[in-house]
């Protein structure tokens, strides 16, 4: 969290997975239960798919699994990088400090804290194309592990959730909850577990 983004970097998704990959590798992790959160769900599922050695079990959390599923990220590309940094990066803080909501009053003070805006703005092109273009649902069902799908119940109109369900993954609502429902409600997200 405090390491500084390199100004020579320009991250993607893809980059994310083989770093993620390189880490399982050099730490000589085996039978993982991989736990994603929204694009951490992402990179776990394209992880899972090109590298399934040691990953047993892939937890979803509001990954990005259709084109409903980039809110943030669909926004934040409508930017250039310079209007991001300078004033949209701070105005989506402020916007979740005040929107009552504890996921995310606490996720803006992680963005604060530890966000560098540009590594933000750098993944968010690939994951608005991957969600609109990569069948991600279709391989999330495919997926021969066992998984499954938490979800905040203020996000139960996602697409994708009824097509999880008839490709009989385990999927649960997380009531009283959005986007993160791991502070929302943390008490059934991990019942739920």
């Amino acid at each position: 969290g405090n390491s500084p983004y390199p100004s020579e970097a320009r991250f993607s998704i893809d980059d994310l997975v083989e770093i993620t990959q390189v880490i399982i590798k050099n730490l000589r992790l085996e039978n993982i239960v991989l736990i994603g959160h929204s694009m951490g769900g992402l990179v776990a599922l394209l992880l899972t798919e090109r590298h399934p050695d040691h990953i047993k079990a892939f937890i979803s959390v509001e990954g990005n699994l259709s084109p409903d599923s980039c809110n943030f990220s669909r926004k934040i590309i409508e930017f250039d990088l310079e209007e991001w940094q300078e004033k949209e990066f701070p105005r989506l803080i402020r916007t979740l400090l005040e929107s009552g909501n504890k996921g995310h009053k606490e996720y803006a003070i992680t963005l604060e804290k530890h966000a560098s805006p540009r590594a933000f703005y750098d993944v968010c092109h690939q994951i608005v194309d991957y969600s609109d273009n990569g069948n991600l649902a279709k391989k999330f069902i495919g997926l021969a592990i066992p998984r499954m799908f938490l979800y905040g119940s203020e996000n139960k109109s996602m697409r994708h959730i009824e097509e999880l369900k008839r490709g009989e993954v385990p999927v649960y609502e997380i009531p009283n909850s959005n986007h993160f429902p791991f502070y929302d409600n943390p008490e059934r997200y991990y019942k739920e577990i």
